[in-house]
């Protein structure tokens, strides 16, 4: 199975910070990875893919909406992730 990596996840959500795709676009682009590790019998987890397991959790809810017009997680919430994932990034 391929792995999605921690340079990914950066890298999608700094697409969105650039307004070069949605939020919506990369939240289901997570739901879908997260799918993939949960559909897969006898998985062997990594720490590494427990790392992007809980980032994948933290971008799949980019797009929830506070009011009808306004997103739940602003734009620094989403710098802060970028740079919270960064520094996991070097941990591991």
């Amino acid at each position: 199975m391929n792995r999605v990596t921690i340079d990914e996840l950066i890298n999608r959500l700094e697409q969105v910070l650039r307004q070069e795709r949605t939020r919506e676009e990369i939240s289901d682009w997570a739901y879908q990875w997260m799918e993939q590790y949960e559909n897969i019998d006898g998985f062997d987890w990594t720490a590494s893919d427990e790392v992007v397991w809980s980032c994948l959790q933290t971008i799949v809810g980019m797009d929830l909406l506070e009011t009808p017009s306004e997103y739940l997680h602003d734009r620094s919430d989403l710098e802060s992730w970028v740079t919270a994932f960064k520094k996991l990034k070097n941990h591991h």
